[in-house]
């Protein structure tokens, strides 16, 4: 009974954190620092969406002591269809990757995301994003396999 009761506590915690999430701190730093490398950045109560028209857009929040950095592309109804297709390709990106790790949604739609642990420092979360964005150069090498899966 002691053992169901804490597995009981310990997944609506697990559950809690994942609901309630925040933008990373100082999340108005990481706002202008986005913004000094040319995204359109806006913050919100769960995160931050930065556009920029070269690299991903992405959202940021907080995660697990630092900060989760995410971009979605949308699947075509190709990809819902060839689904097993569709994981193979994802599967070599993230054999591939530097910075990033690919996988589907609930949705279907493809999901990168990079982990940048540890509280926000300039010039690390800098260097990180730029390895984070060079995962677009891993996409286009991939250009012509992703077109079909891909909106």
């Amino acid at each position: 009974m002691y053992k169901k009761s804490v597995m009981t506590l310990l997944a609506a915690a697990l559950s809690i954190n994942f609901l309630c999430a925040t933008p990373p701190e100082p999340a108005v730093d990481i706002v202008k620092h986005l913004e000094f490398l040319g995204y359109k950045a806006t913050m919100d109560s769960k995160n931050i969406k930065a556009k920029h028209p070269k690299y991903f857009n992405i959202f940021l929040k907080k995660f697990r002591g630092g900060i989760l950095v995410t971009a979605y592309y949308g699947a075509t109804s190709y990809a819902a269809s060839h689904r097993g297709k569709f994981l193979e390709l994802i599967n070599t990106l993230n054999r591939e990757a530097t910075a990033g790790r690919y996988y589907l949604d609930k949705d279907g739609d493809l999901v990168i995301e990079g982990y940048y642990p540890g509280t926000y420092h300039r010039t690390n979360f800098g260097t990180f994003l730029e390895a984070f964005n060079e995962e677009r150069n891993h996409l286009a090498k991939h250009i012509k396999e992703l077109e079909p899966f891909l909106k």
